[in-house]
């Protein structure tokens, strides 16, 4: 049980790491160090697996590359390189330590999926603790230093138990989805059912609060994973949109105390913002921040830069702001790099979604990746804190060794 509990707390730090203003180290470092040390024990014993290093290596001659052409361009911005070091120490480590458990049988898939839902529920819960009670929404951001540029104050969108908001922080609810819609699919027992949609339920009325990207994930996939993988899709789906109409009935009939609770905030800012989400169908039109984005979509007008980028990630020299994943990406690495990157994950999740026969859950995670790199048009997904943990578990899943002999075996409708 101890070894147990232990695994969760470094699956949550792995999938959630949190800096605390009362600790120097933040709980990703701490868990990057156990990482870091059980692949030097593996490296001792020399069983490393070959990925891994690639990996490392890779990254590496990639991070002293786009520094060398960060400094060619004046720019002083060096936070792909350390973006990249993140990845390499915190999280393909992580990646690779809960892939390596599960090669050695330590632990299951269904563990994993075990550990995305109690990460869910810790995280949904304080999300919406955080909307519901100023004074706990108060209190996290005493105790949780800000990071990005969600304010941890603003009374419409939250953060919860983390340090940064908006799509980031949703997406890491949508990998938390993953577990549930796995159990989901997996059951026939309509209870189990009925309690796994309340509890998705629960996560993406969570999502609402932070951003509207993780909430479209999490609707995709569930949705998605019925349609590919549910052998009686359509009564699921009957099922499904039925809870759809009994959530929207319980939320309109709850809307007087959820306004109460809230000063009103819910009904005059959420709720019109999250119902901008499907303006195309409401008013005929894209919403605002959609029309935003749009007109962020730019190449460089600098043939060396779009060939090679500026090697740099935050800043793109003379240009304006984009929150484009595919523009960041052209920036930063260049064209070329940018397409071998995308299709280099696409072929991957497509290997992964292959071998769905041997594990539903390789089916579930590749359509998570597929609706990554569908959404790098508004951030960039592949590389960011907030999914890339999922990106590497998928690469190690993919090329490692699957099929899995010791895998639960599922069947194709």
């Amino acid at each position: 049980m101890i070894k147990k509990f232990f695994l969760f707390i470094l699956f949550f730090c792995w999938i959630s790491p949190l800096s605390f203003s009362f600790f120097p180290i933040s709980s990703g470092n701490l868990s990057a160090l156990i990482f870091l040390g059980y692949i030097f024990l593996e490296i001792l014993n020399k069983s490393l697996n070959k990925i891994y290093f690639n990996i490392a290596i890779t990254a590496l001659f990639v991070a002293i590359y786009y520094s060398s052409i960060t400094t060619f361009n004046g720019n002083n911005d060096y936070s792909l390189t350390y973006l990249l070091f993140l990845h390499v120490v915190q999280y393909a480590a992580g990646a690779y330590f809960f892939y390596d458990l599960f090669k050695k049988n330590h632990i299951k898939i269904e563990t994993i999926c075990y550990y995305l839902v109690f990460s869910g529920l810790i995280l949904s819960i304080s999300s919406i603790l955080s909307y519901l009670s100023y004074e706990f929404k108060l209190f996290l951001s005493e105790i949780l230093p800000q990071a990005g540029n969600i304010d941890p104050l603003r009374l419409n969108r939250v953060r919860g138990l983390s340090n940064s908001g908006g799509a980031d922080h949703s997406m890491q609810l949508a990998i938390c989805g993953l577990g549930y819609i796995y159990f989901y699919i997996s059951t026939n027992k309509i209870v189990h059912r009925i309690i796994l949609l309340s509890l998705y339920s629960i996560l993406m009325f969570s999502t609402m609060f932070i951003a509207r990207t993780g909430f479209l994930v999490e609707m995709l996939a569930l949705i998605f994973a019925i349609i590919f993988f549910d052998r009686n899709k359509v009564s699921t789906l009957f099922i499904l949109f039925s809870a759809i109409s009994i959530a929207i009935f319980s939320i309109l009939t709850f809307l007087p105390l959820i306004d109460y609770i809230t000063n009103d905030v819910f009904s005059n800012e959420t709720l019109p913002w999250f119902i901008s989400l499907f303006s195309i169908v409401t008013d005929g039109k894209l919403n605002d921040s959609n029309v935003d984005l749009l007109q962020m979509l730019y190449l460089p007008d600098d043939f060396f830069l779009l060939l090679f980028g500026t090697g740099g990630y935050e800043f793109f020299l003379n240009y304006n702001r984009s929150d484009s994943g595919y523009v960041k990406f052209i920036f930063s690495v260049g064209l070329i790099n940018s397409l071998l990157f995308v299709s280099f994950v696409f072929y991957s999740a497509f290997k992964l979604f292959n071998a769905r026969g041997d594990s539903l859950f390789f089916g579930v995670l590749s359509i998570f990746i597929f609706l990554a790199i569908a959404l790098n048009i508004k951030e960039p997904f592949l590389i960011k804190i907030g999914t890339v943990n999922m990106v590497y578990l998928s690469l190690f899943f993919a090329w490692c060794s699957t099929p899995f002999n010791h895998s639960k075996k599922y069947t194709l409708p």
